[in-house]
């Protein structure tokens, strides 16, 4: 059985044992005697000797014979600190099997009987936690079974079966779980003094509202009865649902608070996603307002079961989950008790949770305790690494055989890894294809330190940029020590081989344009050199937070945030692995204004295996800033907050001929082709190539991999 808190590989004794003798009872219908002083003559007239049964058995069974057999585990005992020492003795897992006169002897999980009909008769099995375990349908007889002292709790059995109408001998705790969730969620009589004074309010003035699908209550759908509810709701209203299936996209607004839906579940109706039908890809429900609960709710679907969003806090208890792919997704901070996250087969790898957690300060993640996760799929993992800092636990919680061993997916992220170090190789390796300019100002490399204490060279980076001279030929690597830097910063074209930009938070102190501020709208960066690369640097700010200007630039690992027009410029870029992030407050958000302004200007912008997140209002992935704009995004993960229709000619309607809008096998609830504008380009992957590849910025000529200290 698979650990509760661990996932054990076991390689030490597991035997399939091949020597079992099917048997076939005369009358199955013939009942077990109470007195067992006739059950071995009740055996012995049900179940005949071979010779009596030839002619009723398999012939490929004739031929074999009883043999009896002492099984014993090797293993050492658990302690928590060994590996391999939870191991089976024994695993059944075939149909029709039987034992006889066996002894199995181990520790905890001493014998898995497993699928299939299996029969025991006069064994010994003996063992801690869990000795017999699995989902078989098995008939033990005359068996002894020995617990074995050692352990705080032992269990004989732990069954498998998953339907929801097994009947338990051992509840593993649960009436110490709901005792402890009693004890600390108390009633609201018992804790007025504790709670929001909003919530203890809306409590006191609570209504019903009911829906029944047949006419028979307030409403016969759940959207009227939700927009029945005024904007700014102070009341506690519970919306009592009828049995039925409700075929709906149900919303409820972020102005509408203390709305409790208590009814049936609901499945999700969208199909199954094939990578060819639209609109499959669908969240059965999406929780994304602050301070939510759910209790003894059912979620099924395919992909994207269950977005669990925008850094609300959120408990679930009681409840079950299904999917396939990602199927609990987003950024809340949410705690699950008592769940099981189900995974349907049909995937070649399947995600439990696929959490957005983007920076390090972000205060959002999932956290599992006392959960279960089952599956008849292929192997599963936990979570992904949807976002850099994805953030999941999983405590007390029983994790089948469905979940992978190594449990856990950086998603293709060492596949990408692996893509960039061998096509950005070191200098060495490169001397012959680089620029000779290049190779000559590596091998004469300095290092010069800005410490904001005075430790360093310098205490300001401007003066470190300062003391390097004009037509400067040699690589000098200004290494930045920790702390704010408030300066304007300018390096000029007349000061190649100068790298700063590992690493660093690039932030725009100007205030929020307002549309009456002066000085209000600026970068926090602008790049207007030709050859430039950012690894692993965030750029925040508002509108025009970035200005991506001319030249070849690239971009990996970083994170880049703003409203309107939040990068722009003419450059000609490639952008890897980077999230864009909208924050709210605009009308219509744009994250790219791209200025080509003719069609023989070598310039666009690239973004490839990047995201586009947010929490502001539907964004747009471009502007038509310029008639010929150039933007394309492929293989990206585009959440909600993108608009469908995707780009925006900004009232220009003589751009929407030429401007160079493309996407390319995009991902996520904001990719959605269907409803795209008319002119962007749906590319092919003949279209495509020249985009998808570090030819698009002459990467071979001069990129380098990121420098290290």
């Amino acid at each position: 059985m698979a650990g509760k808190d661990t996932i054990f590989v076991v390689e030490t004794i597991v035997l399939t044992i091949l020597l079992f003798i099917p048997r076939v009872f005369f009358d199955d219908s013939n009942a077990i005697p109470a007195d067992k002083l006739q059950l071995n003559s009740w055996f012995d007239a049900n179940v005949k000797p071979l010779d009596a049964r030839k002619d009723d058995l398999d012939p490929a069974l004739v031929a074999a014979e009883a043999n009896k057999t002492i099984i014993k585990n090797s293993a050492p005992r658990p302690d928590g600190k060994r590996e391999l020492a939870q191991a089976a003795a024994l695993r059944t897992g075939g149909d029709k099997a039987s034992l006889y006169n066996c002894k199995m002897f181990g520790f905890q999980d001493t014998f898995c009987d497993d699928s299939g009909k299996h029969f025991f008769k006069d064994c010994y099995i003996e063992g801690t936690v869990d000795f017999i375990f699995g989902n078989g349908k098995s008939l033990y007889l005359n068996t002894e079974m020995h617990v074995i002292p050692g352990e705080a709790m032992a269990m004989v059995t732990a069954h498998a079966r998953a339907a929801d109408n097994v009947d338990r001998w051992s509840d593993f705790g649960k009436k110490e779980f709901d005792s402890w969730f009693d004890a600390n969620v108390k009633p609201l009589d018992a804790r007025k003094d504790d709670l929001d004074p909003a919530l203890v309010a809306a409590e006191a003035n609570k209504t019903i509202i009911k829906v029944r699908s047949d006419g028979s209550g307030d409403f016969k759908t759940l959207t009227d009865a939700i927009n029945s509810i005024p904007e700014g709701n102070k009341r506690r209203v519970i919306i009592s649902i009828g049995g039925g299936n409700y075929t709906e996209k149900v919303k409820i607004e972020r102005s509408k608070p203390f709305i409790t839906p208590y009814g049936d579940p609901k499945n999700n109706s969208a199909p199954r996603p094939d990578g060819k039908r639209e609109l499959a890809q669908a969240a059965a429900l999406r929780t994304g307002g602050d301070k939510a609960s759910l209790y003894n709710c059912k979620m099924f679907g395919f992909q994207d079961t269950f977005c669990d969003d925008k850094c609300g806090k959120h408990f679930f208890k009681d409840c079950y989950i299904e999917g396939t792919v990602d199927f609990i997704f987003g950024n809340g901070k949410s705690l699950y008790l008592n769940t099981e996250m189900h995974v349907i087969p049909g995937e070649a790898m399947a995600m439990v949770t696929a959490h957005a957690r983007a920076a390090d300060n972000v205060d959002s993640g999932y956290s599992f305790v006392h959960c279960t996760v089952t599956g008849t799929g292929k192997t599963a993992y936990l979570g992904r690494a949807w976002k850099p800092f994805s953030k999941v636990v999983f405590s007390y919680s029983d994790l089948s055989d469905v979940v992978h061993p190594e449990g856990w997916s950086d998603f293709g992220k060492k596949e990408f890894d692996s893509w960039f170090d061998a096509n950005v190789k070191p200098l060495d390796a490169r001397k012959d294809d680089l620029d000779p300019a290049l190779v000559a100002a590596e091998a004469n490399k300095t290092i010069i330190k800005v410490r904001s204490d005075g430790s360093g060279d310098f205490k300001t980076l401007t003066d470190a940029i300062n003391s390097i001279p004009e037509g400067n030929k040699r690589r000098v690597i200004i290494s930045i020590g920790g702390g704010n830097y408030t300066e304007k910063v300018k390096i000029e074209r007349s000061k190649p081989f100068i790298t700063l930009a590992v690493n660093i938070n690039f932030v725009n102190s100007a205030p929020r344009p307002d549309g009456k501020r002066e000085l209000a709208q600026a970068a926090a960066l602008r790049t207007g050199g030709d050859k430039a690369s950012l690894y692993n640097c965030k750029m925040f700010g508002f509108q025009d937070t970035f200005c991506d200007d001319s030249g070849k630039h690239f971009f990996k690992d970083c994170y880049i945030e703003g409203t309107v027009d939040f990068i722009f410029g003419n450059g000609k870029s490639l952008y890897l692995n980077t999230e864009m992030h909208v924050i709210p407050g605009e009308a219509m958000a744009m994250v790219t204004a791209h200025a080509r302004a003719a069609d023989n200007v070598d310039s666009g912008y690239s973004f490839v295996h990047c995201t586009v997140t947010g929490t502001g209002k539907t964004a747009y992935l471009g502007r038509a800033w310029k008639p010929f704009s150039k933007v394309v995004f492929s293989y990206s993960d585009l959440s909600d907050v993108v608009h469908p229709e995707g780009w925006s000619d900004f009232g220009k309607k003589e751009f929407d001929s030429s401007v160079y809008y493309g996407e390319y096998n995009n991902k996520g609830a904001g990719a959605t082709p269907e409803r795209r504008v008319g002119y962007v380009k749906k590319l092919s992957d003949e279209e495509a190539k020249p985009f998808i590849s570090l030819a698009y910025i002459e990467g071979s000529k001069w990129l380098l991999p990121p420098v290290t200290l």
